[in-house]
Parts: C-alpha cells; structure tokens; sequence
C-alpha cells in the first residue's frame, strides 16, 4: 500500500492529511465500473465495487468520497466519516472539503465545520468556494433565538413556567407530530412565535438552540439536528433509567438535569454540558397557596373526604388493570382522582374502558398539568416512570404500586430510580390488598418522612420555588455554556 501513496504527512491542528496518488490499474478500472454503476442509478452495485476497493485500499479518497455521496441523505453519519476519509486521504481534492464541511454543518457539528473550513483553506478550498460555504454555514442558524420542539402538548406542562421567565421574542415554540395542529392561540400568554416544525426543515434554517425532552425522530439525520444547531435536552422524568440514559443523550450539547445522581450518569456516558436546574414544573407546589375549594369543585371532591390521587404510567410497567378494584374500593372512605397518562387512552383503549367500569370520584384522561393534583392530594398512588420520583420532590405521603417483572423492563433495569426507592418506601403488590390499611396508618407516614427527604436531596437539586428561574438562566446563557457552536 505504500508504493501507492506518497508518503508526505501533514500535521495540522492535530489532524494528519495524506497526500494520495493515483493507484494501480486495477483499482482504476474497479473505480470506472463503480462510478458507472453510480451514475446510471445501481447503487448496490456501485457500493459492492467502492467497498472491494476499500479492503485493497482503506484509505482510498474516490472511493470513500463515492461512498460518502450514496449514503448522503439517508445515512448521514455514514457518509460524514466517508467525506472525512477522503479529506485526510487527498486533501488538495475541494469537493472533498466542500462535501464534508457540509456534512458537517447537517450533523449540527458546527465548531467542527468551522475547523474544516479555516483548515481547508489551507490545502484544496479556492477563496471563492470558501467564501460560499461560510456564507451556507453562517445561514444554517440564522434563526437567533431559542426553539422549543413541541410534540405532545404534555411538554407545554414542563415548559411554561419556564417561558414566564424568558423575555418576548426570545424563544419559538415549534409543532410537531400531535401537537402540529394546536392552535397559536393556545400559546398566546408568552408572545412568542408558533411555527410548524416541518416548515422549518423545509426552508432549511435551523434555529441556533432547541431544546426538547428527546430527540423525537431519528430516522435519517435526526430531527433535532435539522432543527437546531445546538441541541438542548430539558429532562422531563427522573424514572425509567434506560429510557433515561439511551444513547440518543450524545446528539446533545447541553443536559438540564434534576439533580446530582442523573449529572452524574451524564457526565460519566456524554460529553454534553450538565447542568442540575431541579424540577421547574413544580415550582408553584412551594411557592402558591392553592385554592382548595376551586380543586374540591374542579375534581368533584368532597371536602370532608381525605383525597387519594392515582398517577399511573402506560404499557407494561402500568399498574391500571392491576390495581382497579382495590383503588375503587377506596371511594367508599376517600375522594380517589385518577389520571392517567397522556399517551394511554389513544394507545390502549381498551384498557382505559375497563378502568371506566369502575367507579372513581373524578377520572382525568387529558394532557392536563399534574401540578393540581400534588396540591389536593392527602396521599398518592404510582407505579413506575417521573410521578413517583415528583412525589419525592414534593414530600408527598405515597404507596408505590408493583407491577411483575418491572425491573427486568427495557426502560426501567434494577438501578432505574422508580426500582431502587423501592427498597426505601412503602410498596405494594396487587394480591397484597394492602392500600386501605396503609394509608390509615398514620405511623408509617410518620417514618417515611425523613426518607423521603432524604431521596430528595440525592435525585434532585434543592432549587424549591425557584428551578425555573435556574433552567432560564441556563438557557438565556448559552453562549458561555458551549461556545460558538455545535457538538461540543
């Protein structure tokens, strides 16, 4: 391979650029029959020739750069590393430059780009050309304000109080999926704009920061990337830690946390920027004094009657269907409100219908804020996933509902939060029949108090009021947090 390939080595910025001749007959007559193959649409054909080439060739530049066109579009990280081998392979190639510093900019790798770009104009990129990708680079985020990526109206719940704080015209909120056909009018309290996600990816801007709860789509180049340059996760749930911790976390730049044990786990699998912001959502839970009567009405409770509040997650790990009966049977002694989650009743009607044969004094099936419900409750029922962690957060006295095999689920594992509290805190299982007694003994509430407090000092940051105050300075600060740009 050495006699195919000049051996001057260029040590620039840390990055060793190869200067590649022409290879041997063979190869050339191999490359030919690819590029035909290429050009007249058989694809499959032309990526069998390049990837023969590349194991007699590894570093080929046409060959990797061929490669890095097919998968352009539909498999973009493929086609980024391609791009960047033929750079480093024969770097007095511009097109090569051109292609990877603009597959760079698609993958939101913007610092990167800006690299490429100073670097390349060192070796294969014209004054002209350069002049042309950065004004494309500089237009990929010149949308200079905070985008939100709404895809459910439930994320307008962990959002809000943090919008009261950002200043008018700061942020836009962007629809997508369910929430695509929300009204702007729904949003007219924080004078932001509302635009359509899709129409953003189709001009093809990208907002400078978005913040979402998870990436969302991530078929092809994933959503997010299309949509901003610097990716923001805002943690909604401090269950279900596989879900938590998926490895989609390292297409963002920036982490807000809950508290020091999930920076932790960041930190140690990201290379994002954490920061622990609490739990804004719940912010008015310690600093209003709720309307009681307003809530006994809102919920048809009544006010003589202690109030139990059922939160259950969906699919497997939720405990509707185990539990109906039993928690009915409290409405006797108890005002019991069930609420369940958002996704649930489009997903699994039919398990909604059988919840509804029972009697219970007010059943919520909507993206309703749960803010209300920590205010009225006297106790609180949870399975798996935020609510219980929240119950945490807000001191709340709660049961914790067992589902068989929780721990063995995809989202959750032994070490998941909604697991290990259950080694600290009161739990049941459906044959235990075991709530009511429960919930009378005054005694076990007494002792689950200090553990509580406990719990919260690990899971979440001690900002009580004021979280939102803590993520809207984070985000109005970006700029320090991850400089100029993209991955960081």
């Amino acid at each position: 391979m050495a006699n195919n390939k000049d051996e001057t080595n260029f040590e620039i910025l840390g990055v060793e650029l190869t200067h590649q001749t022409d290879g041997d007959p063979i190869i050339e007559e191999m490359l030919l029959k690819a590029e035909e193959h290429r050009l007249a649409g058989r694809v499959e054909q032309a990526k069998t020739l390049f990837q023969d080439v590349l194991k007699m060739m590894p570093e080929h530049a046409e060959a990797n750069y061929a490669l890095g066109l097919i998968a352009s579009g539909t498999h973009e990280e493929e086609a980024l590393l391609r791009f960047e081998c033929a750079v480093l392979a024969k770097p007095e190639e511009e097109q090569h430059w051109v292609s990877y510093i603009e597959s760079l900019v698609k993958s939101g790798a913007m610092d990167s780009a800006a690299d490429a770009l100073d670097l390349g104009m060192k070796y294969g990129l014209r004054p002209n050309t350069a002049q042309a990708l950065a004004e494309k680079f500089t237009a990929s985020y010149d949308i200079n304000r905070i985008g939100f990526l709404i895809h459910t109206l439930e994320m307008v719940n962990h959002y809000a109080s943090v919008w009261d704080l950002l200043p008018e015209g700061s942020f836009d909120v962007l629809l997508y999926g369910d929430a695509a056909e929300t009204v702007p009018a729904f949003f007219e309290n924080w004078k932001c704009n509302v635009v359509n996600a899709e129409d953003v990816i189709r001009s093809g801007n990208r907002y400078l920061y978005l913040v979402s709860n998870h990436p969302v789509d991530l078929s092809g180049t994933p959503m997010i990337k299309k949509l901003g340059c610097i990716s923001v996760r805002f943690m909604y749930a401090a269950g279900k830690l596989r879900h938590n911790l998926s490895k989609w976390n390292n297409l963002y730049d920036v982490i807000l946390c809950f508290g020091p044990y999930h920076a932790n786990l960041f930190l140690e699998n990201t290379d994002a920027v954490v920061a622990q912001m609490g739990y804004p959502r719940f912010d008015r839970y310690f600093t209003q004094q709720p309307d009681m009567a307003a809530l006994y009405a809102q919920y048809a409770c009544e006010p003589a009657k202690k109030t139990v509040v059922w939160l259950p997650t969906w699919k497997a790990l939720s405990s509707v269907s185990h539990f109906d009966a039993e928690i009915s049977a409290l409405t006797d002694r108890y005002n019991v409100v069930v609420k369940l989650h958002p996704l649930m009743p489009d997903s699994e009607p039919e398990r909604v219908e059988a919840l509804r044969q029972h009697h219970f004094t007010h059943l919520i099936t909507d993206t309703s804020d749960n803010l209300p419900l920590y205010q009225i409750a006297d106790f609180m029922l949870f399975d798996y996933g935020g609510p219980p962690l929240a119950g945490i957060y807000t001191n709340k006295n709660f049961i914790l509902l067992n589902v068989e095999a929780a721990a063995a689920d995809e989202l959750t594992g032994e070490d998941s939060p909604d697991i290990t509290i259950r080694r600290h805190l009161v739990n049941v299982n459906s044959g235990d029949k075991a709530i009511a007694e429960l919930l009378a003994d005054s005694s076990l509430w007494e002792q689950q108090d200090p553990v509580r407090r406990a719990l919260r000092k690990t899971y979440f940051a001690p900002y009580y009021g004021f979280s939102s105050n803590v993520a809207a300075n984070a985000l109005l600060n970006l700029k320090y947090m991850v400089g100029k740009g993209g991955s960081h």
